[in-house]
């Protein structure tokens, strides 16, 4: 397949790489811009220096690229050691790894990687000393280390030691004051002078100039008096770039071979030459850089080989004014475009061949590729969105065939292509059902899109095969799968699902059909896949179940493939899946995973078991130890996105692949790799999100971070962050990066594409900080970068201090000692003194218990005998009020005798409980509220046969201000119950329970009850003393009104 594009093949052997077995390809260029992070439209020079960098400058000063990233440099008027001037010609790098910038108004500036600071040399007016002008052009470092500045005022040689120059003029011999470029000769010998009137060679042995001039009578002149560039190659060869055409100057004949544009296209493209560049890569070639497009001179042919502009294609130059051409040291090609920008190119950037076969296209859309077969060995067919693609890599001939009735804008939007017959394909359509091509004939006819019914097929039909049983599959969108029927030319229904389901039954959108090497036919549907049983036409289907990691990874199946195991890759909306037939379990692959995308296209197999992935965010390869490796359009792609279902693998082993912008096309065996491993850089260091550098206030770097070894930092120094890079100038937005703080990480980091990390609160101590880096190809660095870090203690965890603190510690336990044991002593006296004294007090206070106890028993048989007198004195008063209750006949007064009788033997009741106790100030309610009752019951207990007391109370007890009150309560209703129950039988219950140093009192009786109404609008003396009582108690009265009335009293213990 690397013929396809034979009319090409001029361009593409232009950039064939000796010792890189790479394929084919067309130049493609990539474009660093303002999108890249490079802001310099007006580029004059590149350099590639010898640690890695690329060095571009122009009118916006100079940028320094890692592969990655662009630091930019500009001058800066309050900062000395700033460039010097924005505006740089030309850059060097001298024998001490310097980079020396001339500039165009600013003299010149030399930039110390190990400082990184820049130091200005400048034109003094009078200083003879000084630099000659501020404009310089060209700059050669000479053996002996001296440094020579071309300006526009003559030539200056620059004593590096003691910042003298030494000028040169047109007196010395020059040609011209206007110095346009200086090279040093091949032997070291010589300096090569590009000026405004010829060529100036400088011997160094002996200080004199000699010259070459355009001299218009003579052929054997230069061909032009103005001169740009200069290039020895090989040795003893001086290519001279002039503004009449490139020059070639034999250095030991002396003769000198023309070489100028003309209408032949095997010439040079324009006569001002600006740039003249070799390649290591390419011994064979130079590239010359004029004002009209980028030249090839091929040495052995002496022909030319033009590359212009190509404004439309993002991948090709975007200008036609080379300024500059320079070889880079890993096989790349830098070219400065005037008023465009900088542009690269590598052969790796060329894995993949890129063919955007609709070249009439009036919209990217139609330019999609969405199959694709091989004829034969010469001859391959691609169906597009704009019709069928014929070509013969034999003739190098391509042609293209279209469907002429019907909407143009739809009718040639191509689905699929099946084979029939050797000479008879079938092409399916969004629009208009199946189309057959005739190949011997070169022919496009429809097919009937009728059913057995009668009715038509809907006209959007997607994947259709022609399997090893010659049967015809096609497949709907919207009805289903149906099979063709050869003799009544008709497609037949053959249900996948349930035809009952209408609406939203997901297996009749058919999105891919497949036979495999077992001959079983797979259909890969909205709903799932599914495997056809040809015994009874039944499908097995399998499907998405969520929470099972061993199920299809979704239901929207895009693509079948099988590999060489036989297991099937099934390309879904939401990953890839890899179907073992023997357990029928699915193995899926996510972006978490490596996959550059989840939204799976389509997948092959390649020669050496891997697969290849089509996805929605590029290329990704899939190899045999579970790794991935992701390819998009920086590795040469023509577009991310890769078209459904198309993929297709031909006889040789090549791949295929749809995508939005065309085809790509590549031999998975001949995929170039960057095999060089990246050079690792610990680029700087930040505290507390700000960078330090040398010299600054921080005091901690006298030297660039790439330059110093070792750092020390205080404890108060808390946030530390290191920033690294890979020097990798193909695709280093690929790189990966570990990295470890020995002393503190117990291992490598993950891998990570960050390139930076940060460590806060770190102990005392020291520590290494090292990483390494794999390139885009995944090949390691083989050395880390790494630098030391001392944190350093607070004050008090020093060893001066620790040291101190000991000896001031064994000090003052010493003296503690001492101390200790002239107290021990004091006090031993003192403690016999004191002995003494409290003896004496121990007696002393014997003596006043003895007393005190004696009082105490006194005063308890006082309380007793007076609670003895008082109860005698309450049952006194009590047999004076039941005496006179007996002489009294009105009926009232005798009951108000009574009830002030049977309080009073309450309250004596009380009173003999207290004398009779331990405790002179407690009664036990339990016992008392007991003896009470049996008190009042045999004052009334001729009243009643029967009588039945029931009473329930905890064993607790209460002072005599809240005995008192509950016992006169008590009485009143108890006595309240013996006076008014008129049944034969009376039954009183009384609960007193204790609960959280609450009294919770309830009582009733079998009585009829009176209202709460009643009760509190009672005048009665029994009822108000009770209201009175509860005050008292601090208490809660509430009457609950049911069949009898009960009575519930709530107070505190």
């Amino acid at each position: 397949m690397q013929k396809i594009i034979l009319f090409y093949c001029s361009i593409i052997l232009l950039f064939s790489v000796q010792g890189v077995r790479a394929q084919e390809l067309l130049p493609v260029f990539r474009e660093y811009g303002a999108a890249q992070g490079i802001n310099q439209p007006f580029p004059y020079d590149i350099l590639h220096s010898q640690s890695g960098y690329v060095w571009v400058a122009g009118e916006n000063g100079l940028w320094k690229f890692d592969g990655q990233d662009f630091q930019h440099y500009a001058h800066e008027v309050k900062d000395s050691t700033s460039l010097a001037f924005d505006f740089v010609w030309v850059l060097f790098e001298d024998s001490k790894n310097n980079i020396w910038a001339g500039t165009y108004g600013g003299g010149v500036s030399k930039y110390d990687p190990r400082t990184d600071r820049f130091t200005n040399y400048s034109y003094q007016k009078n200083n003879l000393n000084s630099l000659s002008d501020d404009q310089v052009r060209g700059i050669a470092e000479d053996p002996k280390g001296n440094i020579w500045l071309g300006t526009s005022n003559g030539l200056c040689q620059l004593n590096p030691d003691t910042g003298d120059f030494t000028r040169y003029t047109t007196a010395d011999g020059l040609l011209s004051k206007t110095i346009r470029q200086i090279k040093l000769s091949a032997d070291h010998s010589r300096l090569f002078i590009a000026t405004g009137n010829g060529l100036n060679i400088l011997n160094l042995a002996t200080m004199e100039f000699s010259g070459i001039k355009h001299l218009p009578d003579q052929p054997q002149s230069l061909s032009h008096f103005y001169i740009y560039d200069i290039l020895e190659y090989p040795k003893g060869i001086l290519w001279v770039g002039t503004g009449g055409g490139l020059d070639k100057l034999n250095l030991k004949t002396g003769h000198i071979t023309h070489y100028q544009s003309d209408a032949d296209p095997t010439t040079l493209s324009h006569d001002v030459i600006f740039s003249i560049a070799h390649h290591p890569d390419h011994p064979d070639k130079l590239f010359v850089g004029t004002l009209d497009g980028l030249n090839v001179l091929h040495l052995r042919k002496d022909t030319f080989s033009r590359i212009h502009s190509d404004q439309a294609n993002p991948h090709k130059l975007q200008g036609d004014n080379i300024y500059k051409v320079s070889a880079g040291r890993d096989g790349s090609l830098w070219v400065a475009v005037y008023n465009e920008g900088i542009f690269q190119y590598h052969p790796h950037y060329h894995k993949f061949n890129s063919v955007d076969l609709v070249t009439d296209a009036t919209d990217k859309y139609y330019s999609r590729v969405s199959s694709m077969i091989q004829h034969d060995e010469d001859e391959y067919l691609f169906t597009t969105y704009s019709g069928l693609f014929v070509q013969n890599i034999k003739t190098g001939k391509t042609a293209k065939y279209t469907i002429s009735t019907g909407d143009q804008s739809s009718v040639n939007r191509l689905a699929m292509i099946t084979r029939i017959t050797p000479d008879i394909y079938w092409i399916s359509t969004w629009a208009h059902f199946v189309y057959e091509w005739n190949h011997q004939t070169k022919s496009l006819r429809p097919l009937s899109h009728q059913t057995p019914e009668g009715h038509f097929l809907p006209e959007f039909n997607l994947p259709i095969l022609h399997d090893s049983q010659e049967r015809t599959w096609i497949g709907n969108s919207e009805k289903g799968l149906f099979i063709w029927n050869p003799t009544t030319q008709t497609a037949d229904p053959f249900p996948i699902g349930d035809t009952l389901i209408q609406g939203d039954n997901h297996d009749e959108f058919i999105s891919y059909i497949f036979e495999d090497s077992q001959q079983r036919l797979w259909v890969g549907s909205q709903g799932g896949l599914n495997l056809l049983n040809e015994t009874d036409h039944s499908f097995t289907k399998f499907a998405h179940k969520d929470g099972d990691a061993n199920s299809l990874s979704n239901n929207k199946v895009n693509h079948i493939s099988e590999d060489h195991a036989g297991n099937l890759w099934v390309s879904t909306e939401l990953g890839l899946s890899k179907f073992n037939p023997t357990d029928s379990s699915f193995t899926n692959f996510y972006t978490h995973d490596g996959l550059p995308s989840n939204v799976i296209s389509s997948t092959l197999e390649d020669a050496r078991h891997n697969i290849w992935v089509a996805t929605a965010e590029g290329l990704s390869v899939l190899d045999r130890e579970g790794n991935f490796r992701n390819y998009n359009q920086q590795d040469g792609l023509m577009d991310n996105y890769f078209i459904f279902r198309a993929a297709y693998k031909d006889s040789q082993g090549n791949l295929f692949f749809g995508s939005s912008s065309g085809l790509e096309y590549f031999d998975p065996l001949k995929i170039p790799e960057n095999t060089k491993p990246p050079s690792v850089q610990i680029t700087g260091i930040d505290l507390f999100n700000t960078r330090i550098t040398p010299g600054d206030s921080s005091g901690i770097l006298d030297r660039a971070i790439p330059y110093t070894d070792e750092i020390s930092l205080t404890h108060e120094q808390s946030v530390i962050s290191f920033h690294f890079t890979a020097l990798n100038l193909i695709n280093g937005h690929k790189n990966k990066f570990q990295y470890q703080l020995k002393g503190y990480d117990k291992s490598w980091r993950p891998l990570t594409t960050q390139r930076s990390t940060t460590y806060t609160n770190l102990p005392p101590g020291h520590y290494t900080f090292q990483v390494k880096a794999c390139n885009n190809d995944g090949f390691w660095s083989t050395q880390h970068a790494s630098i030391g870090l001392t944190i350093l203690p607070p004050w008090y965890l020093t060893w001066w201090f620790k040291t101190l603190f000991t000896i001031a510690l064994l000090g003052t336990i010493l003296y503690q000692y001492q101390r200790i044991e002239k107290n021990k002593e004091r006090l031993e006296n003192l403690v016999v003194q004191r002995t003494a004294e409290i003896q004496q007090q121990k007696e002393q206070i014997e003596t006043q218990h003895d007393s005190l106890q004696e009082k105490n028993q006194r005063i308890e048989s006082l309380l007793r005998e007076l609670n003895h007198r008082v109860k005698n004195n309450l049952q006194l008063v009590s047999s004076i009020l039941n005496l006179q209750s007996r002489s009294v006949k009105d009926k009232n007064a005798k009951v108000a005798l009574i009830d002030g009788r049977m309080r009073m033997q309450a309250l004596s009741l009380l009173h003999q409980k207290l004398y009779v106790s331990d405790n002179d100030s407690q009664v036990n309610c339990k016992t008392y509220i007991s003896d009470l009752f049996d008190q009042i019951e045999a004052a009334f207990k001729s009243r009643y046969k029967t009588l039945q007391y029931n009473f329930e109370g905890d064993d607790f007890s209460l002072g005599l201000d809240k005995a008192i009150p509950l016992g006169l309560i008590l009485n009143e209703l108890i006595t309240n119950s013996f006076k008014h129950v008129q049944d034969e039988k009376i039954e009183i219950h009384l609960s007193l329970k204790l609960e959280e140093q609450l009294v919770h009192f309830t009582f009733w009786d079998n009585g009829d009850g009176l209202t709460s109404h009643t009760i509190r609008e009672s005048n009665s003396f029994g009822w108000s003393m009770i209201r009175s009582l509860v005050l008292q108690l601090h208490g809660k009265l509430d009457i609950k009104e049911s069949q009898n009335t009960k009575i519930l009293l709530i107070f505190k213990k």
